[in-house]
Parts: structure tokens; C-alpha cells; sequence
């Protein structure tokens, strides 16, 4: 596997901490394949990330390209539909599917089901909190095959904190904010150290994955 990014140094990360941002070339070869879903609409992969005091990003993946969206509501999964992220007018068919709820309330459960589906998942919304780290986005884009990847979904996680998603743009492009990342526990904003280690990992519409692991050392 040949990827191609910058890892902050100590030096870099002195100066993540005073505002600049983090940037990131990834090159897709040699690409790890993920377990195909179920037929049809069935989903696999199922995250629940970008958890914040008003906001929450369910994503996952089919093995055929369909319509997502997600069903939910504080006292069943009937009350509010959202469809995919990706879709300004009319909902499009898609094997990635990335969809964020808005204008939750805090600390509050919440059911939902994934569009199709009969089964009920659960998500907690954090507390609310004014608190941020200051650190600017990780922005970055990837390629595959030397053509940029127009498609996909990219996480980043790490230890102790709560996973992050967003989705690949036009030329390969993606922005993750991370001055809001909160602790598993939801109660505050992480903190990160030189010795952190993070993940970061692509899903392309192909099924085709990538992973990166790294420090700030």
C-alpha cells in the first residue's frame, strides 16, 4: 500500500495548536477490500459519529447502490426523515451513505432506523458545552489510481474520543473539524497530546478501503 500524506512533527503540532491547519494527500493502491453487505438495502458498517450537544452523523454501507435515509425521533423512529448529506435536490442512489441529523437537543436519547429497514437503533446526544480545543480542520484529498476519488466516506479515529466522518467531494477533497471532538463519555471536548495516535481511514464507493495510522510525534 503506497499512500502519500504529512504527519504534524512536535513542531507541527506547536503550530496546529496556534491555528494552522493540517494537511493530508492520500493515494489509494493496493487497496484492502471490506466484507460485502447483505443483498439489497442491508446495511453493514453502521457508525454513529460527529457526535455533538445538537448534531449527530449516521453513516454506513449497501452492497447495491440505493436511497438513504434515517427515520428518528426522541419517543419512536417515526417522527422526522433526513436523507443523504450528498443530496441538494433529489435523493440519489449510493453505496456509501452519510446522513446528519441537526437541531437536536442535548443530552438526549434518540431511536432511529436506516430507511428500508425494520430495526431500531439508539444514539445519545452529548452535553452541552461551549468548550473547544481550537485546533483547525484536517483537510486533504484523495486519489485512486492517480484520478481523484469523487465519492466515499473518510473516518478518523482515535482513543478516548468519539469517531469523526465526513464525506469525499468533487476532486477528492474533505475537511474533518476537530476542535469540537468530544470523549466517549460526551461529557467534554477531547484533548490530544504529541503521542496521540489517530486513524484515519477512506471508503470508496467501489468498496475499496485504505487506512493510515498515526502520531503527532
Amino acid at each position: 500500500m503506497l499512500i502519500h500524506f504529512k504527519i504534524p512533527t512536535l513542531l507541527g503540532l506547536s503550530i496546529i495548536m496556534v491555528g494552522l491547519v493540517v494537511g493530508l494527500s492520500l493515494v489509494f493502491k493496493n487497496q484492502t477490500f471490506l466484507t460485502k453487505a447483505g443483498p439489497n438495502i442491508n446495511p453493514s458498517n453502521i457508525t454513529i459519529s460527529n457526535i455533538e450537544d445538537s448534531s449527530v452523523t449516521i453513516s454506513w454501507q449497501t452492497s447495491t447502490e440505493t436511497i438513504g435515509f434515517i427515520i428518528f425521533g426522541t419517543d419512536n423512529a417515526t417522527e422526522q426523515t433526513v436523507t443523504d448529506d450528498r443530496d441538494n435536490d433529489a435523493p440519489k442512489k449510493y453505496k456509501t451513505h452519510h446522513v446528519t441529523l441537526k437541531n437536536l437537543d442535548p443530552k438526549t436519547t434518540y431511536q432511529f432506523t436506516i430507511g428500508g429497514t425494520k430495526k431500531n437503533y439508539t444514539f445519545n446526544t452529548a452535553s452541552l458545552t461551549i468548550k473547544q480545543n481550537n485546533l483547525k480542520p484536517i483537510i486533504g484529498s484523495v486519489l485512486d489510481n492517480g484520478k481523484p476519488l469523487n465519492s466515499g466516506i473518510v473516518y478518523l479515529t482515535t482513543q478516548d474520543a468519539v469517531v469523526q466522518s465526513t464525506i469525499i467531494k468533487n476532486l477528492g477533497n474533505f475537511i474533518i473539524p476537530i476542535n469540537n471532538i468530544r470523549t466517549l463519555d460526551l461529557s467534554q471536548v477531547a484533548k490530544f497530546s504529541p503521542e496521540t495516535v489517530f486513524k484515519l481511514k477512506i471508503i470508496g464507493e467501489d468498496e475499496k478501503s485504505t487506512t493510515v495510522i498515526f502520531t503527532l510525534t
